[in-house]
């Protein structure tokens, strides 16, 4: 829905309540991607195929709600949420978090681990090997199973043709991931967070992995608590 130009700016600053349990508690990882010092090739001026054909299917966040995200509870993936790296933002600004992936099955797992999106596409879009995936982070009202909104997400893509962009995680191994993710709330959201903290103070945040080949959605069973003002200027 678009604004009127006459509508106020709503900014949101966020203060952690609960902070989540130091990583050296949290037990040896196999593998480590930090998103943010990940190398990624240069959009080019114009599409080509490649990026097209890859483009067609691009990670994203299931539309499901709540329904979708129980019917996951049987994947053989967990995710926990580590840490965030702010106690305040506004609206739009990069949020910081950790969180830590560990395959509970019996199989191992094929995991995207690269966010070069482009580089990508020029090597593999077509692969029958390719990997796509997301992390980020999903917003709910304490206490509640829907969520109210979701941090725009991480794409994160992999293919064997290229090297180091696909992690085989193995039964039992973790893998520590750092990202960051923007939230841009659109109104309904912005209503549902201010009618949140008006009602408890504060809303839930949870990590959320999804990986689309393998069809899973896994969620955090882990949060931190965060609290929200709601700035008009």
């Amino acid at each position: 829905m678009k604004r009127p130009a006459t509508a106020s700016i709503l900014s949101v600053a966020v203060v952690t309540l609960a902070c989540a349990p130091s990583f050296a508690q949290s037990g040896a990882v196999q593998h480590v991607l930090d998103v943010g010092g990940a190398p990624t090739t240069p959009a080019p001026a114009e599409s080509s195929p490649s990026i097209d054909l890859l483009l067609k299917r691009q990670a994203r966040p299931p539309l499901g709600r709540s329904s979708h995200e129980r019917r996951e509870t049987r994947a053989q993936l967990t995710i926990s949420l580590v840490s965030v790296d702010r106690i305040t933002y506004d609206t739009g600004d990069p949020i910081g978090f950790e969180a830590v992936v560990e395959n509970v099955g019996t199989k191992p797992v094929a995991i995207p681990w690269s966010p070069d999106f482009v580089g990508v596409a020029e090597e593999a879009a077509a692969s029958p090997s390719l990997r796509l995936g997301s992390l980020f982070l999903a917003v709910h009202r304490a206490g509640a199973v829907d969520r109210i909104d979701w941090l725009a997400p991480q794409t994160l893509v992999g293919a064997s043709e290229v090297p180091n962009s696909l992690v085989q995680l193995m039964p039992g191994e973790k893998a520590l991931m750092r990202a960051r993710n923007y939230w841009r709330p659109g109104e309904d959201a912005l209503k549902e967070i201010l009618a949140a903290t008006q009602a408890t103070g504060h809303v839930e945040v949870y990590a959320v992995l999804s990986l689309n080949e393998e069809g899973l959605l896994v969620k955090s069973k882990n949060s931190l608590d965060v609290s929200v003002r709601l700035i008009l200027r």
